[in-house]
């Protein structure tokens, strides 16, 4: 959406930055570590008020029964939830590969979100 602002480059020179694909990105970046920087302490803290913390494997290594529980999971749709945020903010949101990159990544965290709320949910560690 922001990169609409390269049309009006013509009548204000300062806006031509908006062209380059390199300010863009970079801006992409910066929004999207904002974005989640400001989303994962308000998610973790509902995440743990829910009681949805991980579930640990039995089999696994004897550390991570000791170090990883009270880990909150599901913390993939706070880092979706900023990059999508932040693409269709500063891509070109007028080229279909945008739209058919962001149908796919946000289709693969479905599949994850789907595996992680079946592990709290059912309280199994298997997903």
């Amino acid at each position: 959406m922001i990169a609409w602002l390269a049309e009006l480059s013509e009548d204000l020179p300062l806006v031509n930055v908006f062209r380059y694909i390199s300010f863009r990105t970079a801006w992409g970046m910066i929004s999207a570590l904002m974005v989640a920087y400001l989303g994962f302490p308000a998610f973790i803290d509902w995440m743990n008020r829910r009681k949805m913390d991980q579930i640990i494997r039995t089999d696994g290594p004897e550390s991570h029964l000791l170090t990883k529980v009270g880990t909150p999971t599901m913390g993939g749709l706070v880092i979706l939830g900023a990059f999508s945020v932040s693409a269709l903010l500063w891509a070109r949101i007028d080229q279909p590969m945008v739209w058919m990159m962001l149908i796919v990544l946000n289709g693969y965290g479905m599949i994850g979100f789907y595996d992680d709320w079946k592990k709290v949910m059912l309280r199994d560690s298997g997903g």
